[in-house]
């Protein structure tokens, strides 16, 4: 699978002589290509650690956050620091996207 500047340096190849206002802009191209898994996503810049992995795993299950920290034996205030460094590091912004791109990035 090429890595999406790979990719792009390839379409562009193909596409050359055709008029660009008819593309789609490259942002729209990837983004369209990734949802439906022509490309792989890059790997994360940095890991989750083995708590982020254990709050991820349960972000996935029906518990809320006071059942999640409960279920670990920690506050709700450090379920909900884990939760942003997860959406930090997956670059998302809630819980549905982020078990959408661990799943997509084989940590789930």
């Amino acid at each position: 699978m090429p890595s999406v500047t790979e990719f792009w340096e390839m379409l562009l190849y193909d596409l050359e002589g055709y008029s660009h206002d008819n593309l789609l802009d490259r942002y729209s191209l990837i983004s369209l290509m990734l949802e439906c898994g022509k490309l792989h996503t890059q790997p994360l810049i940095e890991p989750l650690s083995k708590r982020e992995l254990e709050v991820l795993g349960l972000l996935r299950s029906e518990l809320n956050g006071p059942e999640i920290a409960r279920e670990l034996g920690v506050s709700l205030a450090t379920i909900r620091t884990h939760t942003q460094n997860i959406y930090g590091k997956l670059g998302v912004n809630n819980r549905r996207a982020a078990v959408r791109r661990a799943q997509e990035l084989d940590l789930l």
